[in-house]
């Protein structure tokens, strides 16, 4: 028989930004607070059209009362915009906040 070989559309379309979220003491962020500061900070920083990026938080670890985590999956024709707006992000509210970028998988990079 002929063999078919398909493309998964998801993982060429979509890719994966490892955060670090770091936070003041006494402030206690749930996973849902920090998915919307990313949408606030995309609101706030590209308007209607970057808040209505789809963001998923795959993972999410906490590893101290201040530091957490997490694996986004974004658009890939986004990238620009997200990770502007997660590294602009500086506070919620009147604490102090800040995201970083610590990784995108160089193999999510290769899909075009």
């Amino acid at each position: 028989g002929k063999r078919v070989h398909t493309m998964n559309y998801t993982t060429c379309t979509d890719l994966y930004l490892n955060i670090h979220f770091e936070q003041q003491p006494d402030f206690n962020v749930t996973l849902s607070q920090i998915k919307l500061m990313i949408m606030k900070s995309l609101l706030d920083l590209h308007g209607q059209v970057g808040s209505a990026i789809p963001i998923e938080i795959l993972k999410h670890k906490v590893f101290s009362d201040l530091e957490h985590y997490a694996t986004l999956r974004i658009p890939q024709k986004e990238l620009t915009k997200v990770w502007s707006a997660v590294t602009m992000l500086g506070s919620y509210g009147n604490t102090n906040c800040a995201i970083c970028v610590t990784e995108t998988p160089v193999s999510d990079l290769g899909c075009t």
